[in-house]
């Protein structure tokens, strides 16, 4: 796909792209397809498709349609020639608006080829307010494999029938500006370090939340990039900026996260590995956590869970409760392929609510942690 993106990219610069038409089949259609759509079922991905039956008065450019029995719109995608969409945006998102009233796609996005905007019509709220996440395909401060995952996570086949896109783009909503900033600037300052070596990571972060207006002392910047989907910062760039208070947490060496641990001798006994125990399942669970001497269960930092399945959903539990709370608050953050990172230890009640939140689902605890 990177070929594919590097390719469309130089044919925008190169002015390539004359027309909605062009767009519409050199970019838009491209995409499509190696996202994993067959655009050659008209089925599958609709061109001038009308969202209310026998009425001609509007019709969606491209609706995309999820198989096997093809009912339910994935994907509204509306076109414009390329630098059409910015100065038109109010009348183009009162018209997505208005395709989503009767027949509501998963994902809609408006479109210029170059810039990208995508909408949770579900969401609620003003429809300018359900915009998630915006791209400009000629950034020059984001990558092509930031472009890319972002492409994979909200419109691949993959991720919409799984339910992951609309889960993350819940999650993109939810997040407070400040967090969005962090979120945008994070790959930029990993550059950033990456193009000058006497800089490290956390310092090139802090530097760009700042430009954005956005206070972030270095231990915050540490663990946000510790926990974040990009990956944690290499041994010696943690130990270039790590505080003498605050050491660096092994996953072999943990200890809780005040409040959790009250004292030095609790502190002393979480450092025993023999008492680890590791939970995983095939949806991409892999957490590892103890038994507490007050019957309550910890989970360790840099543990992953899973997505939550539709039952979880429904069933609104006090374990799914406990999992929207723990992701509101920046705790468990989202990862590309839809699974969640804990950003730090954390205490559960009991080991059957640590297993229900991490396996996703409604779990023994006893039965999982093994």
């Amino acid at each position: 796909m990177r070929s594919i993106l590097d390719d469309i990219a130089a044919r925008l610069r190169a002015g390539d792209y004359k027309n909605e038409e062009h767009v519409r089949l050199a970019i838009v259609a491209r995409l499509l397809d190696v996202l994993d759509w067959n655009i050659w079922n008209p089925t599958e991905v609709n061109t001038e498709f009308s969202p209310v039956r026998n009425e001609d008065a509007s019709r969606v450019d491209i609706a995309v349609f999820m198989p096997p029995q093809y009912h339910r719109p994935a994907i509204f995608i509306e076109v414009k020639a390329v630098g059409k969409l910015t100065p038109y945006i109010d009348s183009a998102e009162t018209q997505l608006r208005d395709y989503n009233r009767n027949n509501q796609a998963e994902i809609s996005v408006l479109t210029d080829g170059r810039l990208w905007r995508f909408y949770l019509a579900s969401a609620a709220g003003e429809f300018k307010q359900k915009c998630f996440e915006d791209l400009d395909l000629l950034s020059t401060e984001l990558s092509i494999a930031d472009i890319e995952k972002t492409f994979r996570l909200f419109l691949s086949k993959e991720t919409l029938l799984n339910g992951n896109s609309v889960e993350q783009a819940r999650i993109f909503l939810r997040r407070t500006d400040d967090q969005r900033t962090m979120f945008d600037v994070l790959p930029i300052a990993i550059r950033d370090a990456e193009l000058d070596p006497t800089s490290s990571k956390v310092q090139c972060f802090v530097a760009r939340c700042a430009e954005k207006g956005v206070i972030c002392t270095q231990e915050d910047a540490r663990q946000f990039i510790l926990n974040n989907p990009t990956g944690p910062i290499p041994s010696n760039v943690i130990a270039r900026e790590a505080l003498t208070s605050h050491p660096t947490v092994t996953p072999t060496d943990r200890v809780a996260s005040p409040p959790e641990a009250t004292n030095q001798s609790h502190r002393l006994e979480l450092k025993n590995a023999s008492h680890t125990v590791r939970l995983s399942n095939n949806r991409g669970a892999n957490a590892t956590g103890r038994n507490l001497p007050n019957k309550k269960f910890l989970v360790f930092a840099q543990s992953i869970a899973a997505p939550t399945t539709p039952s979880f959903r429904a069933d609104r539990s006090a374990s799914f409760e406990k999992s929207q709370e723990l992701i509101q608050q920046g705790i468990l953050v989202p990862l590309p392929d839809g699974t969640f990172r804990l950003m730090r230890d954390i205490e559960f009640s009991s080991s059957s609510a640590a297993a229900s939140v991490f396996m996703g689902t409604s779990a023994s605890g006893p039965r999982e942690w093994k």
